[in-house]
């Protein structure tokens, strides 16, 4: 890999919100060699050592990179390591300050690891549920209640009309007064879902396409659009905390990010249309080769594996 895909790695791990296949790329990646082993410590100790630092890149001198590396008792290494090690350590500090700003002095920030479902209450009493691979940053400001959002979660905002609870996340932005629902949208899927149980969601886009939602309704985002909202049948949380999978002709654009969500993979269409493909299926602990077979089986599919991501390949569907 690349220094700069190591060090926003490392980043994401040390954050607490690095994916399932990203841990395991980079898990794969240390344990391949003692080089490489050897190596991801001295990044790893850079990037400790630069967040105890400015992070901005400015800052960034000669004498931090070799005080971080000696302070840790690493062995020395060639001036032309030393000098990429340098470079490196550029680079992490100018994709630290891009990827991971500091938030304000205010700001909350929550997050999940891996197999982890965290039950949170936010300073206005709103409690979220966080899944696996979460983080959520949350803050008041100018008579709004503010959320940066990255990975799945169901939210049970307090009721404040005059304070509206805004969310923004990769690809969506979600707005409330006081309502139930559950919210998936994450930084390595291009899909992304809301499910309401109670209560009223105006869910939009980045280019300000949006739906409103009331309870058991629901809707979909896929490849830079808003598929149109559908009926729902009440969302089941106890089967979502013991991670249950419960599909009823169910849209693979809705299908997929829950299945991407529970089990931490990358799932990829061949082609966009089939994202309207319908499923209906149960599951309850099974593997995700399982629930994949299963589900190729279901829709006369082919299902390969590449690089730690799933590919589905078929025929479109119609939009009905």
């Amino acid at each position: 890999m690349e220094t700069s895909e190591i060090f926003e790695l490392i980043g994401k791990a040390d954050a607490g919100f690095i994916s399932t296949s990203e841990q395991k790329k980079l898990d794969d990646w240390i344990n391949s060699s003692e080089e490489n082993r050897i190596e991801f410590e001295e990044l790893s100790a850079i990037f400790k050592a630069s967040a105890e630092t400015d992070t901005k890149a400015s800052d960034v001198s000669w004498e931090k990179v070799k005080f971080a590396i000696e302070s840790k008792s690493i062995p020395k290494k060639s001036n032309k390591t030393w000098l990429w090690l340098a470079a490196s350590f550029m680079a992490v500090s100018m994709l630290t300050y891009i990827f991971y700003p500091n938030p304000a002095a205010d700001a909350m920030v929550y997050s999940s690891g891996n197999n982890e479902i965290k039950s949170i209450e936010l300073p206005d009493g709103s409690k979220v549920q966080l899944n696996q691979n979460s983080r959520l940053t949350f803050s008041e400001k100018d008579g709004k209640r503010l959320c940066s959002f990255d990975g799945e979660a169901f939210f049970e905002i307090s009721k404040n009309p005059e304070k509206p609870f805004l969310i923004e996340a990769n690809h969506t932005n979600i707005q409330v007064l006081g309502t139930k629902f559950l919210f998936t949208d994450r930084s390595g899927s291009e899909e992304a879902l809301v499910k309401v149980t109670e209560g009223k969601v105006k869910f939009s886009d980045k280019k300000l396409h949006e739906k409103i939602l009331v309870a058991n309704e629901e809707a979909i985002y896929v490849n830079d659009g808003l598929i149109k909202k559908n009926k729902t049948e009440n969302f089941d949380i106890k089967k979502w905390q013991l991670k249950e999978l419960d599909f009823n002709d169910a849209v693979l654009a809705e299908v997929i990010p829950q299945i991407e969500s529970m089990y931490g993979v990358s799932i990829q269409c061949s082609q966009a249309g089939m994202m309207y493909c319908r499923f209906s299926g149960n599951f309850k602990n099974d593997k995700i080769e399982t629930v994949l077979e299963v589900l190729a089986g279901s829709l006369n599919i082919k299902l390969s594996t590449k690089d730690n991501t799933y590919l589905l390949e078929g025929k479109a569907c119609e939009n009905e």
